[in-house]
């Protein structure tokens, strides 16, 4: 344990061999190198590179399970924390009665049984669950397509952050710097946070850190239910684990966006096959449907509301995004997150827009989606970024991505 250590180089070494690969990523050692060596005796310089393990991009078991191309289909939700899935999973159940489709969300006691995954998965029409996408590797049987949310990557952190400050699990002003940046973010916590947690199989994907970093790429990059070498594999190197989130955003059945609902879920019950539903809510000329109405009334709002002033409450965002050198360690923690939300947007537009002339209009986006991310972005290459910023940046943001179905 960290209070083991005595000195400096003790507590060193103990975060140096806590990073054992398996939940963390290569390039990781890379900035402990130099203090490591230098506490150890050793010429700090040392070579100018360290060896890294390199993988190719593997394809995760949901691109290998291709969505079926006519419905009916069987779904699964794949719900990423703090994209308003809880008000997605009331809607989701509305539509299914609706349509007469058997609805099922999973408990987190669910997913910790096999036996109750495989009969979930048998016995509905839509299942939601908050898991990743190797849910599939633990109902081999099952033919489930997958969709899923993604939310504003820095938004989505800042929920994050605020759901465990309501539930006492953090304290002190640096508690959020600590959580986002990299840097900082002390791996040695993990085990005893992640046992606090009502879900602690999150943090197979890469520990308690990664809850508040590039949470969405690593649940579409799959690791709950994943070998854990297959689970490493994936995270080597930050290349491979966008590569193969990308891979499987590039299977879903729909994947929508938290700031673009209504539309999203237009797309996606026109993918489902929900016809009835599609002519309520979607058609041209249609006002919004009830559906679209309905509004969870527990969520980490209602955490907030109990954890800061009610003038403060719904306004929390601007606390994170005043801070320049709190926004530009957000962005460095979610920069994946913010490629692979651009990736999610490009898709989405596409999409709609085949579909445009059997939906009714919606309001424009009031300002840019991206504009969290790239100003983060861009405060990072002012305040954090190595020599180089330009290449660095392009290794997360700039890369073109893989053609998306």
């Amino acid at each position: 344990k960290a209070g083991a250590a005595a000195t400096r180089a003790e507590l060193m070494l103990l975060e140096f061999a806590r990073r054992d690969h398996s939940d963390v990523l290569d390039e990781t050692v890379l900035r402990f190198a130099a203090p490591l060596r230098r506490a150890l005796g050793l010429d700090p310089a040392g070579p100018a590179t360290l060896p890294l393990m390199t993988w190719a991009c593997n394809a995760t078991l949901a691109t290998k399970a291709r969505p079926p191309t006519k419905p009916p289909i069987k779904a699964l939700f794949v719900h990423v924390p703090k994209t308003a899935g809880t008000t997605l999973n009331l809607v989701l159940a509305a539509a299914a009665t609706r349509q007469r489709k058997r609805f099922h969300a999973l408990t987190f006691a669910d997913l910790e049984r096999p036996a109750r995954r495989a009969a979930a998965a048998a016995a509905s029409d839509l299942l939601s669950a908050e898991t990743d996408v190797s849910f599939l590797a633990s109902v081999p049987t099952a033919d489930l397509a997958l969709f899923s949310f993604l939310r504003d990557p820095i938004a989505r952190a800042a929920s994050q952050i605020e759901h465990h400050l309501a539930a006492g699990r953090l304290a002190g002003p640096d508690a959020a710097l600590r959580l986002v940046s990299p840097s900082l973010c002390p791996q040695l916590e993990r085990d005893a946070f992640c046992a606090e947690l009502a879900h602690p199989r999150k943090c197979r994907a890469g520990g308690w850190c990664s809850i508040f970093q590039n949470h969405q790429t690593q649940l579409l990059a799959g690791a709950q239910h994943f070998p854990r070498d297959r689970a490493a594999a994936l995270r080597r190197t930050s290349a491979n684990l966008l590569c193969a989130a990308r891979r499987s955003l590039a299977s879903l059945l729909v994947v929508g966006l938290t700031e673009r609902l209504q539309p999203s879920l237009c797309l996606l019950f026109h993918a489902l096959g929900y016809g009835a539903v599609f002519r309520d809510c979607c058609d041209p000329g249609k006002p919004p449907c009830a559906i679209f109405q309905l509004r969870a009334s527990k969520h980490s709002a209602a955490d907030r509301a109990r954890s800061r002033p009610p003038a403060n409450a719904s306004s929390y965002l601007a606390t994170y995004l005043d801070d320049d050198l709190l926004l530009a360690a957000m962005y460095e923690g979610n920069a994946l997150d913010c490629a692979l939300y651009a990736d999610a947007l490009r898709l989405l537009d596409r999409r709609l827009d085949a579909l445009a002339d059997r939906l009714r209009p919606f309001p424009p986006d009031d300002l840019p989606l991206m504009r969290h991310c790239d100003r983060g972005a861009r405060l990072f290459d002012a305040a954090f970024a190595a020599s180089d910023p330009a290449a660095r940046r392009r290794i997360f943001y700039d890369t073109p991505p893989p053609p998306l179905a």
